[in-house]
């Protein structure tokens, strides 16, 4: 997958997610219910994002199959979370030896 491919995927995804932020602006006073699907709708992109940054392999293979699936998804969450404890570890054991 070259860069070209990785950089209009994210710019994609985070279209979307304002798209859906505004979304749910509108919607927040009138319809909280709505607004709140609007929410998750953009935080979905936003891990879709990450995803595609972080390079995990979930997101090579969303962007190879021509989409993202509910359990897909939930694995790239799981792989963000997962370097993110990483580099929070290494960043604590860093300050330790300092």
């Amino acid at each position: 997958m070259c860069s070209v491919e990785l950089s209009e995927e994210v710019l994609r995804c985070v279209e979307i997610a304002e798209k859906f932020l505004v979304e749910c602006r509108e919607l927040i006073d009138k319809d909280p219910i709505q607004a709140s699907e609007k929410l998750y709708e953009a935080a979905e992109e936003v891990v879709k994002t990450l995803a595609v940054v972080l390079n995990l392999p979930e997101a090579r293979k969303a962007i190879e199959s021509s989409g993202w699936w509910s359990k897909l998804l939930e694995k790239a969450v799981q792989g963000c979370f997962g370097l993110h404890n990483h580099l929070q570890h290494s960043c604590s054991l860093m300050s330790k030896a300092s």
